[in-house]
This record gives structure tokens, sequence and C-alpha cells, in this order.
């Protein structure tokens, strides 16, 4: 399946990106923990099947899929949720593009590897929606806040970018021309129904339209 766009991906960093089409990339890159339904906007089951909330609304559980594995075929555990909303919180770049989902969110904890719990100083309206891409923390816990700036998030030696989402990138680099995706035959929400997904990045419509 081939897509044509008109406009650049400026990077395939979630905590870099600001572009539409790079938000894009990343759906297909990654899963969120509660993500929304294509109708109403409501939210629904992602990673995690289900949630609660203390009655005062400054808890929050998330009760995490199992054998949810990172296309490197690591397991994707709480510890990779509460890892990149820690990321978010206490990180001054990585903060920019998803803070606003965990306003008020003061501690984040993985008590075990199926749930996740949020603790907040006063409620916060936007929750359970929480559409952040979750990494892999043994990934990106080798890039330091200095790096994060240039830290390109592309396919390297033949390997795909480790993602857990219904597509692997296996080719493109931020700024590029081409993207190419393989479908994830292991993913968690059933292998998707095409082999590839195209993006090629054209200068004008007219060009678009010829391609």
């Amino acid at each position: 399946f081939k897509v044509a766009l008109t406009s650049d991906v400026d990077s395939l960093s979630p905590f870099l990106g600001v572009e539409a089409n790079s938000y894009e990339m990343w759906a297909l890159m990654y899963d969120y923990l509660v993500g929304y339904k294509m109708t109403d906007m409501s939210p629904q089951p992602a990673l995690a099947k289900s949630w609660d909330t203390m009655d005062d609304g400054l808890t929050w559980t998330f009760h995490m899929r199992e054998d949810v594995k990172w296309s490197d075929g690591q397991p994707l555990t709480a510890a990779d949720v509460a890892y990149t909303y820690n990321r978010v919180l206490t990180g001054a770049l990585e903060a920019n593009n998803w803070s606003s989902y965990l306003n008020n969110v003061t501690k984040v904890d993985a008590p075990d590897d199926t749930t996740v719990v949020l603790t907040l100083s006063k409620p916060n309206a936007v929750l359970p929606l929480l559409p952040i891409p979750i990494l892999p923390e043994h990934v990106w816990k080798d890039v330091s806040e200095k790096e994060m700036n240039s830290f390109g998030n592309e396919p390297r030696g033949g390997k795909p970018v480790v993602g857990s989402g219904p597509f692997r990138l296996v080719e493109g680099a931020s700024g590029g021309s081409t993207y190419r995706f393989e479908a994830n035959p292991d993913y968690w929400g059933g292998a998707p129904k095409i082999d590839q997904a195209e993006f090629r990045v054209f200068k004008s419509d007219d060009a678009a339209v010829q391609g």
C-alpha cells in the first residue's frame, strides 16, 4: 500500500517531531497504553485491557495485556510504560509533545509486569486517554538527555526500529523521501491485512499524482 505525502516527516523520534506525518509514523511503530475510538474519540483499551480510579480521581490503575513483545523479542511490560511516562515528566525535551496528558501526575509506578499506577496531585480530566507512544526502555535508556536532541530513531544495520506496533519501520530517515514499513506478524492486535506500507514524500501535488 503506497501513500503520497506532500510535507515532511521531521523526526522519527516521538520526543522530537511536531509534524502530523511524524505522528502517523509513530502510530504504526508503537502502541498506546490507552487509545481512542475513531467514531467518537472515547477512550478504548490498547496495551491496557482495563483501568480503574479512586473516587477522588487521584490514583489511576491500569491493567495491561500479558505476553506483548517488542519486535526484537523482548517482553513489553509495565516497566516500559513507567519509563516512558517518567521520561515525559522529568525531561524538558520529552515533555514538549506529551506532558499535557500527564498534567498533575506526580508519580508513575510499575508494581508488577502488568500494572501501572499513576498518582496525581489533583484530578486530570484528560484521563484515562493516554495516546503517548510507549517506548522500549532497553533501547531508550542508553539515550541521554543531551543525545536526545539528535537521536534519529532510524533503522540501522539492516534492522528495523524496535517497536510494538502493527508495522515495523525497515527503511527511512528524518527528512527523507521514502519510509517503508513491514507488517508485524506477531502484533497482539492481529497481523495487518497488508504486507507493506510505503510513504513517499513529493514536492508538489502534481508530482504526487504522477507518482
